[in-house]
């Protein structure tokens, strides 16, 4: 959905996230001065033609049947010409070049007012042959007013005025048909309804991938409630957002709207106006120009919120996210929404996670391999903020960002996924499973701060109670740190140096050592933002890591290892403490 932002000056934090439901959205566009057409009607439909008039179909006095006005952009018209037997009539151009109509017939068989569809000619002026698309009144005053749509895809989608099954008024809903190609000719009814409440007269104004604009009238639902027109946004057609903002005045009737493109979120619209509440038959056609302020970055995070949240958003959330979203990035939005007490509150299952991941970041349902991947990497206890990172790293949220306008991930972002991955890293390859959800924090929190390197991390796990636990064999442990410092296998003569190194006394803590003063893992941790040592850089490492990149260490080489200052030493003994090696004082949930 998309809604206009009111910019206010608030905070960004939890409470961006936390309005209650009910807060309405902002709106969405104003209608210019009216310019009045001098035709008598209803129920218009505008197109633009190729010599730049408009055409103009609407039932009306002046004429038998549907009349057609040719009118200039400044609103100056004429009727040219009529078509019987013809109401609510609508069309659409067609990927071939061709016309088609859609309108509102009597069927002769059902006794019923029926939905049709007929080619069109090129001058607008005349039909063929009309064919029933199997959609009828059952002889229900509010109904029909039928809209057709080309789609992005080419094929066609028709919605129209149905009464609720409640019946009353003001209960009227928009459902929809869509085309199964693009010859428009032949529909399957889309399921549910595009909106309740007593809706009508529904005309899309824009449809485009991820950013439908619709316009449409409420319904007369006593004496004292005009009609008034509202504007609506979706991403897909199917599901919308309605802005409850009046884009008209109480003072009379607003009905039956149709619009055509005049400029960037600008269109010009025509509409039916009557003294009458209930309109009783004394129309008049006017124009006026409809400005939309459809900020894309506003629209963006709106998505979040329905998709995400499952409720419109509100003015101070609003404007908070638009805040981080300009400063900070797409992916910084996405967390902070994923990451809220509100949805987490949700309690939705990993089918649900990942289809919302899919909808949201990628604008597209899960395909199948990618969602049995998700769940399988969910099942197996993968944590749901780096499933999340998965989505925001992949071209297609970049791609989905670009559309709209807005920057997908920053620098920071990237600083602080690789912080999460080296760790997440280490739990899998060292300890063999995914993280903790506290332990991980934990050691992500330790990382940021820089009060942990790279190599305390990596030495704390390879000493902790659970990786000693697993009783693994000095060959196996080589193996693990090639991997886990190198993120390769190791090669002969390195392998076979440090299990002489192991065989001849010396310990694993010591083989640490050199992994941690190697070239080859300062430059594996600074790929992911991770300072190696707080001791030794790149151009600075010790005898042992040099001879780890040698492949050739040797015993000698331990008193080249510097000292670690006292305070380094008291508090990498208290994290390997706390990670295990003291049953006693650990906290870190299956690190024992």
């Amino acid at each position: 959905m998309r809604i206009l932002a009111i910019s206010v000056a608030v905070g960004v934090g939890v409470s961006a996230l936390s309005a209650p439901a009910s807060a309405a959205p902002r709106p969405v566009g104003s209608l210019g001065t009216p310019t009045a057409l001098g035709l008598s009607g209803a129920s218009p439909h505008a197109d633009l033609m190729a010599d730049g008039t408009v055409r103009l179909y609407f039932p009306s006095p002046q004429t038998s049947g549907t009349a057609v006005a040719t009118c200039t952009l400044a609103g100056n018209c004429s009727i040219v010409g009529s078509i019987e037997r013809a109401a609510d009539l609508t069309d659409v151009v067609l990927t071939d070049g061709s016309r088609r109509a859609y309108l509102v017939d009597f069927d002769p068989n059902t006794k019923f007012k029926g939905i049709y569809t007929a080619p069109l000619s090129t001058d607008g002026l005349t039909l063929g042959d009309r064919v029933s698309l199997g959609i009828s009144s059952e002889g229900a005053m509010a109904w029909g007013v039928p809209d057709a749509v080309l789609l992005p895809d080419g094929r066609v989608r028709v919605y129209w005025v149905e009464p609720s099954p409640l019946g009353g008024m003001a209960t009227e809903n928009i459902v929809s048909a869509t085309s199964t190609d693009v010859t428009g000719t032949v529909f399957v009814r889309d399921g549910g309804t595009r909106t309740t409440g007593g809706l009508v007269d529904f005309e899309v104004l824009r449809a485009e991938s991820g950013n439908w604009l619709a316009i449409m009238s409420t319904s007369p639902e006593d004496m004292e409630n005009p009609q008034r027109l509202l504007v609506g946004t979706s991403d897909d057609g199917l599901t919308w957002q309605i802005n409850p903002e009046s884009l008209t005045s109480r003072e009379m009737s607003y009905l039956d709207p149709t619009g055509i493109p005049a400029g960037d979120n600008t269109f010009l619209v025509y509409y039916a106006t009557s003294p009458n509440v209930l309109g009783d038959r004394e129309y008049t056609l006017e124009q006026a120009t409809l400005t939309a302020d459809l900020n894309a970055a506003t629209r963006f995070i709106e998505r979040f919120y329905m998709n995400i949240l499952g409720r419109p958003s509100d003015e101070g959330g609003l404007n908070a996210w638009l805040d981080v979203i300009n400063t900070q990035s797409a992916s910084a939005v996405a967390l902070g929404f994923l990451n809220s007490p509100e949805f987490k509150n949700r309690g939705l299952d990993d089918v649900a996670f990942v289809d919302i991941l899919y909808r949201t970041l990628f604008d597209r349902a899960g395909d199948e391999g990618g969602t049995s991947y998700w769940l399988e990497q969910l099942g197996a206890g993968k944590l749901r903020d780096m499933v999340v990172w998965g989505f925001l790293r992949a071209g297609e949220f970049k791609t989905l960002s670009d559309s709209f306008g807005v920057t997908a991930l920053s620098a920071a972002d990237e600083s602080a996924y690789g912080v999460k991955a080296f760790t997440e890293r280490f739990y899998t390859v060292v300890l063999g499973r995914h993280p903790d959800q506290a332990g991980f924090d934990s050691w992500v929190s330790g990382l940021s701060a820089q009060t942990l390197s790279g190599g305390d991390l990596a030495k704390a796990f390879f000493l902790s109670a659970e990786y000693v636990a697993q009783g693994t064999s000095d060959s196996n442990f080589v193996d693990t740190a090639y991997q886990a410092f190198f993120g390769r296998a190791a090669d002969a003569a390195g392998n076979q140096g440090w299990l002489d190194v192991l065989s001849a006394g010396e310990s694993r803590e010591y083989v640490l050592n050199g992994f941690i003063g190697s070239a080859e893992f300062v430059a594996l941790a600074a790929s992911y933002g991770i300072s190696a040592s707080k001791t030794a850089g790149a151009n600075d490492r010790t005898a042992v890591g040099t001879a780890a990149e040698r492949g050739t260490p040797k015993v000698g080489d331990a008193e080249a290892i510097p000292a670690l200052p006292m305070l380094a030493l008291f508090l990498l003994s208290g994290l390997v403490g706390l990670f295990g090696m003291l049953p006693t004082r650990h906290r870190y949930s299956g690190s024992s």
